[in-house]
């Protein structure tokens, strides 16, 4: 048996090449969808895995290689059903014509040969040509079978002229009920859980999306726990469970401090996500809006923002004693948010400036810590982040280059991990457009690309298809 995948734009392209390459025997042994792609307009694949037994494909290539020029193309547009009928009909009129050059008359009635066309071919083991409702024990046939030398064709399978024991094509028909079997059914060999179809493949889903092996399968379980074991094979119940336990489950904050703290290593994208804020709170929410500057090291980085508050038109304020707080907060008394933005630290010494009281903060004023991340880093990574910067009190987490991102359901799998509130995304480089606010909706198209072939449903309508 051969295997072979396939891998197209859409399942119709894939099916067609799978058509065209195996024939109308082909047997679909999978399909999974292999895109990678960032809201409704990216572009992905669909993988087809199929198989055909290789006489069944031996007899689609000598097909097309008799069939003139001009009929193969027609051939192939064909639909299975009518192909499989021009392989019986091309097959059946080469047989008659190789007959007739042989010099065998044809019979009459072709259900009933002449004993001497089944002798001549068990002489020549041309198996093929007996038919299959041989009376096997007719002592003529018996004897002729005995001078040939040759056992009795009912213990095997003629392909091709090839002889295939019945016990092979028996294994070869057991192996391939076991691979069917295993698509069905996830055995876990440690507490030998298992999986319905359709809960299995919305495991392999969530993985592909950026979840972790294990926190994916604990998610399937609990969809499994509260689900009725009517439902657990219904992929619409079950994506409809998880998209109402993600909405339920994912917490965003908008901040309304007078003060935010923007936090993250070197590398982050922080600053470039503090402008985006700022402008933000200035163009769309009519916001007074003042950016505070606590990296004196980086002079490109001050100078670029310095450049931004002049085009903005807000003020530009840097802090270099705890003092000059108090003549900040009262000069700029008018303004609703101060942003500040610490500098980018190495990722193993983040945390010793603000244990050694490096940076002045402000006294009994109420402060939001924004925690920036680079969504590209590694998981692990991430994670450690998340926690050791946890330490020092953190009110939100946000993520910088969402656009060049193929995980992005470990967005979800992080919140709940470390319990921190969601709050927006940098999504490109412009910093008027690509800004975005975290929403339980998007996070759960995150998490199940729920956009990728449909339009995002409604929460109500979820919560419909999971009770």
């Amino acid at each position: 048996m051969l295997v072979k995948k396939f891998e197209a734009r859409s399942m119709k392209e894939a099916l067609e090449m799978v058509k065209r390459e195996f024939g109308p025997e082909a047997i679909i042994l999978n399909a999974k969808d292999n895109s990678h792609r960032f809201g409704l307009l990216g572009q992905g694949s669909v993988e087809v895995t199929a198989a055909i037994y290789e006489g069944a494909l031996q007899k689609k290539n000598f097909v097309e290689s008799k069939l003139p020029s001009e009929l193969k193309e027609k051939y192939r547009e064909q639909p299975a059903k009518l192909q499989r009928h021009w392989v019986e009909k091309v097959i059946q009129s080469y047989s008659k014509t190789s007959s007739i050059k042989d010099g065998e008359s044809e019979p009459n009635n072709a259900k009933s040969p002449s004993k001497e066309k089944i002798f001549k071919a068990i002489q020549e083991r041309r198996y093929a040509d007996i038919p299959d409702d041989v009376d096997w024990d007719d002592p003529e046939i018996q004897q002729a079978l005995q001078k040939s030398k040759v056992p009795t064709p009912s213990k095997a399978q003629v392909v091709d002229d090839k002889m295939i024991p019945v016990d092979q094509l028996k294994s070869e028909i057991e192996q391939l009920k076991k691979e069917i079997r295993s698509l069905g059914t996830l055995k876990k060999s440690d507490d030998e859980w298992q999986l319905p179809r359709a809960m299995e493949l919305m495991w392999h889903n969530l993985k592909s999306n950026g979840m972790r092996n294990e926190a994916a399968l604990n998610l399937i379980r609990l969809a499994q726990k509260n689900l009725s074991p009517d439902k657990w094979n219904q992929s619409v119940y079950v994506e409809g469970w998880l998209v109402n336990f993600i909405l339920k489950n994912t917490h965003v904050v908008f901040p309304e401090e007078k003060i935010h703290f923007f936090w993250g290593p070197d590398g982050s994208g922080k600053s470039a996500f503090l402008l985006k804020w700022a402008l933000y709170l200035k163009v769309r929410l009519k916001r007074r809006v003042a950016i505070v500057n606590f990296d004196n090291r980086n002079l490109g980085n001050v100078q670029n923002l310095r450049i931004f508050c002049q085009i903005l038109n807000v003020p530009f304020v840097n802090i270099l004693d705890k003092i000059d707080w108090n003549h900040l907060l009262a000069q700029l008394s008018d303004c609703d948010h101060f942003l500040c933005d610490f500098p980018g630290q190495t990722k193993s010494s983040y945390l010793d400036a603000f244990h050694s009281g490096a940076y002045p903060l402000p006294n009994q004023v109420t402060c939001h810590r924004h925690l920036v991340l680079n969504i590209n880093w590694d998981r692990d990574e991430l994670s450690q982040l998340v926690g050791k910067y946890g330490k020092l009190g953190i009110s939100s987490l946000s993520f910088t280059h969402m656009d060049q991102c193929t995980h992005r359901g470990f967005v979800f799998e992080i919140h709940q991990m470390h319990k921190v509130p969601l709050f927006a995304m940098s999504t490109g480089s412009k910093l008027s457009e690509d800004f975005e606010l975290f929403s339980p909706e998007r996070v759960a198209d995150f998490v199940l690309k729920i956009s990728k072939s449909r339009p995002v449903h409604d929460r109500e309508a979820y919560e419909e298809s999971s009770n």
